[in-house]
């Protein structure tokens, strides 16, 4: 087990979920601010009132980190937040160094609505081609299923990285995948 030593430098990842609401996620980046904590990435998603925050923090050894730790529980705990921390190995780190062989695509999905037949052969695609899914957003409004599907359009977007094992056969299937959307 990784324990967290307050004496040393080293990397937490902070993820915390629970109900979204106006004003959670300043409260909390304030107590990081207070302790002059360096922040290495992060990352928040919102679906549904369901919020998801990961943060990557770098503690050196000048930082209160077991004050900040309690700060961070008691706080995400008056707020109703869950808040888990896993202690990161100085030797490990979670973003890959940038490789001139790796490319960025974007990938956008456009259709009346959004099901799983439809993510589903994307996405084995994207897995067959060993490209790595490093965020998907939704573009478009939430569909309100008090109106009619005609009226509606669904937008996602995949940001995708990696070498493509065969740029022609993807956009191939690419083109055939969306014949059938």
């Amino acid at each position: 087990m990784n324990t967290i030593n307050p004496d040393t430098s080293q990397k937490l990842l902070v993820n915390i979920t629970g109900q979204y609401k106006i004003g959670n996620i300043g409260h909390l980046t304030q107590i990081l601010s207070r302790y002059q904590v360096q922040i290495l990435d992060l990352g928040q998603a919102t679906i549904h009132n369901n919020m998801h925050l990961s943060l990557l923090i770098y503690l050196d050894s000048q930082t209160e980190t077991a004050l900040m730790l309690k700060d961070l529980v008691f706080s995400a705990a008056d707020l109703n937040l869950k808040i888990e921390f896993n202690k990161i190995d100085q030797d490990h780190t979670l973003t890959r160094e940038p490789n001139k062989e790796h490319q960025r695509f974007i990938l956008t999905l456009l259709a009346r609505t959004l099901l799983s037949k439809h993510l589903s052969p994307i996405t084995q695609l994207i897995d067959q081609q060993q490209l790595e899914i490093v965020r998907i957003n939704r573009l478009s409004k939430p569909i309100d299923l008090q109106q009619l599907p005609s009226s509606q359009r669904t937008c996602v977007e995949f940001i995708l990285e990696g070498q493509p094992r065969d740029s022609s056969a993807l956009q191939a299937k690419l083109v055939e995948i969306s014949q059938h959307l």
